[in-house]
């Protein structure tokens, strides 16, 4: 199946859907339950008529069926007979389509449909241009996490450093549909897994943050404890250092050693607010 932009209004966006019989006009939440409808239903039907084996276990596929929806990929190009045949492949794989045959709508797509890759042209005939998308994908917050292949069609040196550093991968053209296909299912791949990884990290240090201040709160009450246990010497006034509390006969005592002025031992006696002199 295919998605292809109907027009694109702010929060009213309705996308054209085809199976290659019929047309079907739809708001983007529609779109995303027929997704979710297909691609479940798909996984069923696959699951129960086929035998396990590689196809069922491979990396691609456990990172698709790790999601509601379907992997779309999201094609910008402007030769309508290359766009046709790179969708077909695609499609062929079980993933969704989205295409677009210029920079502009091809970034107004990524942030509105959050596609699982973009694969995009560099040449368009004019401005913009691909290496124009990469950097707006790459430098917006919203779509900064999705994975572009670029197809290039001068060597890859040629192209301008920051294109080279940003996409996550560049194809010399002319690429083969199945060499297209295989690479992108890697980058769908190893990007699932990376943001999966970063989210367990993520977690995690949530987690250990959690656990300091924590710790932080504990060990400022024991200071605020061991403060209050600290009695000056009923002598000469200087601090006494604390060594325990014990409980004889059901009262409390603090002990504490020797005044280091050479006054004597004490011991208080809690209940009683009274210290009592144990040698000196």
């Amino acid at each position: 199946m295919g998605v292809e932009n109907l027009e694109s209004r702010p929060g009213q966006a309705r996308w054209i859907v085809t199976d290659g019989k019929s047309n079907y006009a739809m708001t983007l939440d529609d779109l995303c339950l027929s997704l979710t409808r297909d691609w479940t239903g798909a996984q069923d039907s696959v699951l129960a008529t086929k035998s396990p084996g590689p196809h069922m276990t491979s990396p691609f596929h456990e990172a698709a069926a790790a999601d509601a929806l379907p992997p779309i990929v999201l094609l910008v190009e402007d030769d309508c007979d290359t766009l046709e045949i790179y969708s077909s492949y695609f499609e062929s794989a079980g993933l969704w389509v989205a295409t677009a045959t210029n920079p502009t709508e091809g970034r107004a797509h990524a942030r509105e449909l959050q596609p699982n890759l973009v694969v995009t042209d560099i040449g368009f005939g004019g401005e913009p241009t691909g290496v124009d998308l990469v950097r707006a994908i790459k430098h917006d917050v919203q779509t900064a996490h999705i994975p572009v292949m670029v197809l290039s069609g001068t060597a890859v040196e040629d192209l301008p450093p920051d294109t080279r550093r940003e996409a996550d991968l560049v194809l010399l053209k002319p690429v083969m549909p199945d060499v297209l296909l295989t690479r992108g299912q890697a980058l769908i791949t190893a990007s699932s897994t990376l943001r999966a990884r970063s989210n367990a990290a993520l977690e995690r240090a949530y987690s250990l943050l959690d656990e300091n201040l924590a710790a932080r709160q504990r060990g400022r009450e024991f200071v605020e404890k061991l403060g209050k246990r600290t009695r000056a010497c009923p002598k000469c006034g200087s601090a006494l250092e604390w060594l325990e509390r014990g409980t004889i006969s059901g009262v409390e005592y603090d002990y504490y050693r020797w005044c280091l002025k050479g006054c004597g031992l004490y011991c208080y006696d809690r209940r009683a607010g009274d210290w009592i002199k144990l040698a000196g």
